[in-house]
């Protein structure tokens, strides 16, 4: 069987949203993360038009390279790594709260040192067009209105999940007493969490009733209950939306640990005989 680009391409983005499922189900829902190590040297999906019109040849991109600062991008690329940013630090963070993983000052200060190494590599990463900028979102709007692919929607996810990041990490610093490498000693963790709350906020507001429809209110809106930031006007009718529209209360999704069902045995129709 001869296998074209297409089918290589589809089987690539196949893959890739397995992933991000496995890594939003585990930063939203808790649901515990595969423990068999999987490659993920398998090459990036390409940009979105690349994909629906294949106007241009592209670079290669993998998760764990900076992305090539081009005009032909791929947003599902930019995802990815923001999101595997933000998993990773979490789940330090959980393992350290429960008891199950690093608690000692040393391992945190590490993780938040990695974290913030790497969010300064992926915002160095990015192009002019996926940088949040105001000419950008406009741009990134305009293309969501049309629904003309999957760009726009990345585009406003990585951002939500940037400042998401940024909250846990805000806290991290916290935790163990230790400024931001980038900012001076004084700066507040108030100061963070406000700036990281009126970027989301702007998202969710740009997007309107739209963002109800899918991962992106529940992107915005758990990490503001989590870190006591849900105490906005607003927030509190987007929450009433989310309830109406899916049938549960979000502010109870972050902090309700979900055991996956366990596969129940089927009786056997087979007896084995006694010898």
């Amino acid at each position: 069987m001869i296998f074209t680009s297409i089918d290589r391409e589809c089987t690539r983005r196949a893959f890739w949203l397995l992933r991000f499922l496995s890594l939003t189900s585990n930063l939203y829902y808790d649901w515990p993360m595969p423990q068999k190590q999987m490659d993920l040297t398998v090459r990036l999906p390409v940009d979105e038009t690349s994909f629906e019109m294949s106007t241009h040849s592209t670079l290669s991109e993998y998760l764990h390279v900076p992305a090539p600062r081009t005009q032909w991008v791929s947003e599902i690329g930019h995802l990815l790594r923001v999101c595997t940013i933000y998993a990773t630090l979490e789940g330090i963070l959980r393992g350290s709260e429960a008891g199950t993983g690093p608690a000692d000052r040393a391992a945190i200060e590490v993780a938040v040192q990695d974290t913030e190494q790497a969010l300064s590599t992926w915002e160095a990463s990015l192009a002019d067009h996926v940088k949040f900028t105001d000419e950008s979102l406009q741009l990134q709007l305009s293309m969501f209105e049309t629904s003309s692919n999957a760009g726009a929607w990345c585009y406003f996810l990585m951002h939500i999940m940037h400042a998401s990041c940024l909250l846990s990490l805000s806290d991290a610093r916290s935790q163990i007493q230790v400024p931001p490498s980038s900012q001076p000693s004084g700066a507040s963790t108030s100061k963070t969490h406000q700036a990281a709350r009126e970027r989301i906020m702007s998202i969710v507001t740009s997007l309107g009733s739209r963002a109800k429809n899918n991962l992106l209110l529940v992107a915005a809106l758990v990490p503001l209950y989590k870190h006591g930031l849900g105490d906005h006007p607003q927030i509190a009718i987007w929450t009433k939306e989310f309830e109406d529209m899916w049938g549960t209360k979000l502010p109870m999704l972050f902090n309700t640990s979900r055991s996956p069902p366990q596969p129940q045995r089927r009786p056997s129709s087979f007896t084995v005989p006694a010898f």
